[in-house]
């Protein structure tokens, strides 16, 4: 760095929280993105759900559609139908957040002497293929993102390991051979 480009106080130690925060937050999704193709491709063994689509859907809206058409059909799935799907739609809640977390050029910003990570990111659309979205987070915000992202994935998890137990689809995840 040039000596003449002094970095404030409390710079590196906010991006060092901003970068654990992130990490958390991605992993949530990746947790999420796994394990509902991980259960969609074991759950094709049940009979109950042989008219639901089979193989390996790849991008997460799909894993959620997918997930939705075996909680469509009365089957083994059926005792976790609502805590499956609420688990899915608080990631799909907060999807445009994790792709500006994982694929967002991150920047301190200082508003009012408080710092702010500001993330930009390229989203192209049809009418607009130069477009980028943007936003900003304070330590704040990004904790609590992170304190959320951490329930959700506990829950997630937990949801996971039962439903694996119960219906003995091979080691649950998270143990030794899973």
């Amino acid at each position: 760095m040039p000596p003449d480009l002094e970095v404030p106080a409390g710079v590196e130690a906010f991006l060092e929280e901003s970068a654990r925060s992130r990490g958390w937050i991605v992993n949530l999704y990746a947790q999420l993105e796994f394990m509902l193709a991980d259960l969609a491709l074991k759950v094709e063994l049940f009979d109950a759900y042989a008219a639901v689509p089979r193989g390996l859907p790849f991008r997460f809206d799909s894993r959620v559609t997918r997930l939705e058409a075996l909680l469509a059909v009365d089957g083994p799935l059926t005792p976790w139908a609502e805590m499956l799907r609420q688990i899915a739609h608080t990631a799909i809640a907060v999807q445009d957040i994790r792709h500006l977390m994982t694929h967002g050029l991150g920047q301190v910003h200082i508003v009012d002497g408080v710092f702010h990570l500001h993330l930009r990111r390229f989203d192209p659309t049809a009418e607009d293929p130069r477009r980028v979205v943007s936003a900003q987070f304070t330590a704040a915000h990004l904790r609590e993102m992170e304190s959320t992202a951490k329930l959700v994935s506990q829950a997630a998890m937990e949801t996971f390991r039962e439903i694996y137990l119960r219906l003995d689809l091979e080691p649950p995840p998270g143990d030794a051979a899973g």
